[in-house]
């Protein structure tokens, strides 16, 4: 398997290319925009 030497592109980075009309989001607005994602968003604990 062959590695790539091409450093990584990093969300802000790659941002533009797939979503030109939105701001970027800072790590507060991405990291509470991804747990609502995963967790439902409705602010309280899933019972299992």
């Amino acid at each position: 398997m062959k590695m790539s030497t091409d450093p990584p592109l990093s969300r802000a980075g790659s941002l533009p290319q797939c979503c030109p009309g939105k701001p970027v989001m800072d790590y507060e607005a991405f990291f509470r925009e991804r747990q609502e994602a995963r967790y439902g968003g409705k602010g309280g604990p899933k019972c299992c």
